[in-house]
């Protein structure tokens, strides 16, 4: 009996300093692009908008489904791991259920979905396959976007050219410019320290992002060091997310609703596996929930003011081949 417990005593001991062990293991969070490889990613989000004051309406609910799918080949690396690289949208899908109605567009089956005005066909099918260029380092910091002007300038041509169309045609220029796109496309890289980093360790990163019916907004991410699984080139950390998101400027240009828009700080959680030998986010989701308040002047003169709240759920998943 007592060998037993000394057996017990030992077997616990060892699985305590094993736990311990891989409590202390430090990892090093950092992109690794595989020059001249295609990188492939699916990104869905899923957003569901309830508002209260809906002229004629009252309470409306609104949801949209977006399915992309993008093509990252590292076209160069510098000596400090920033990477240049090639993105395509290959594909996209996008779904929504409106009380007018449902509409849509689909890259690859086209005439599945109704689009009444053609304009979702018109802005995306000048998306597929055109190339822009992100400089991103290797903490996901995008350092540079280029293409996304040149992309846009071509989906402007397809616009009627009359008056009724210039607030979307401003609108489409200012969301799409390459510096706009900058804090935008910083959503999809998780953002990582330049240091090594233990289980528990925290660290937090923010960007800015540009809309022209919202204004400027400012995102800060707590990041969290959940778990690291597995060894050598399996390795995955786990990492918690948690998000604030807040208006730090209003819109003061007119946007294509004509209405002015206020947001209410939101909030987000979510979580994201990384492979550390090869430098690859291989999932990531995040859930925002966001209330906000929309107003306008009626034609008649009066006063209108909404309410709302959208919850919204973007997945990036790795696509293998």
């Amino acid at each position: 009996m007592t060998r037993r417990f000394k057996l017990s005593l030992a077997i616990v001991a060892l699985l305590a300093a094993s736990a311990l062990s891989a409590f202390q293991q430090e990892v090093n969070l950092a992109y690794k692009w595989p020059k001249g490889q295609p990188v492939i990613y699916r990104v869905t989000q899923g957003v569901v908008t309830t508002m209260s004051g809906v002229p004629g309406m009252g309470e409306a609910s609104f949801d949209q489904t977006t399915t992309q799918v993008f093509t990252t080949v590292a076209e160069a690396i510098a000596a400090d791991g920033t990477a240049t690289l090639r993105q395509v949208l290959d594909s996209l899908r996008m779904e929504m259920n409106t009380p007018m109605g449902k509409m849509g567009f689909d890259s690859t089956n086209p005439t599945e979905l109704q689009d009444p005005t053609g304009m979702m066909k018109n802005i995306f099918s000048s998306m597929i396959g055109e190339p822009f260029t992100v400089v991103v380092a290797p903490t996901g910091r995008v350092e540079k976007v280029e293409g996304m002007s040149r992309m846009m300038e071509k989906m402007l041509k397809t616009f009627p050219q009359n008056p009724g169309s210039l607030p979307v045609m401003e609108a489409l220029k200012s969301s799409l410019s390459d510096e706009a796109m900058r804090g935008l496309l910083g959503q999809g890289f998780a953002q990582f320290p330049a240091k090594a980093v233990r289980v528990g360790e925290t660290w937090t990163g923010e960007f800015k992002t540009s809309n022209p019916a919202i204004g400027v907004m400012v995102t800060t991410t707590a990041f969290s060091l959940k778990s690291v699984e597995g060894s050598g080139d399996a390795q995955v950390a786990k990492v918690g997310m948690k998000l604030a998101l807040k208006q730090e400027q209003s819109s003061t240009a007119a946007n294509p609703m004509g209405m002015t828009v206020k947001m209410s700080e939101a909030t987000g959680t979510g979580e994201l596996s990384f492979n550390t030998a090869q430098g690859k986010l291989i999932r990531s989701s995040i859930t925002i929930d966001m209330p906000f308040t929309m107003s306008s002047t009626a034609p008649d003169g009066t006063a209108m003011n909404l309410t709302g709240k959208s919850k919204s759920t973007t997945t990036l998943e790795a696509i293998e081949k």
